[in-house]
């Protein structure tokens, strides 16, 4: 019902004024636009339950991570699509901008959940949005909720936050 719920509030986002205002400041805005955004993240595993596309067994299983932004890019699948000048033609204009309206008020969200896929890139299971807004502001560190071999945290220079 939660999930329903968070959808239906997605899909109907941009009707009010602060919807509004929302888009004119940081739709297709420069990313300089970004700079103030207070990106913060929600870290416990009961908050997880609000990532849409992530299983009941990827929510068990799956452990908190954090590393460098610039380490993080270049890892994942679909880096082209977090390029600053195409972020704004592959996000969904509603869910992007819900993302930031939640950072502007200071709300904490959950961080993304990615995959290790056999190729040694990450695809995303659920937070693209949130990682495409990290990324126009700038942040420095991005977690991620994912399960990884130990090598790869070691050559990445990830941090693991929770067993």
């Amino acid at each position: 019902i939660i999930r329903e719920d968070l959808r239906f509030q997605a899909s109907a986002f941009g009707a009010s004024e602060r919807d509004k205002y929302l888009e004119t400041q940081y739709w297709n805005a420069p990313q300089s636009a970004f700079s103030t955004l207070k990106v913060c993240w929600d870290y416990r595993p009961l908050a997880n339950r609000l990532n849409l596309e992530a299983s009941d067994d990827d929510l068990r299983t799956f452990s908190l991570y954090e590393c460098e932004a610039e380490q993080l890019f270049p890892l994942l699948a679909d880096s082209q699509y977090f390029q600053f000048d195409s972020v704004f033609q592959e996000a969904e204009k509603n869910l992007f901008l819900r993302v930031v309206s939640h950072w502007e008020c200071g709300t904490a969200l959950t961080p993304p959940i990615l995959r290790f896929l056999k190729n040694g890139t990450f695809g995303k299971i659920d937070g693209f949005h949130r990682l495409a807004v990290a990324f126009a502001a700038k942040v420095s560190r991005i977690p991620f909720w994912s399960f990884l071999p130990p090598g790869l945290i070691h050559q990445y220079r990830i941090t693991r936050l929770t067993q």
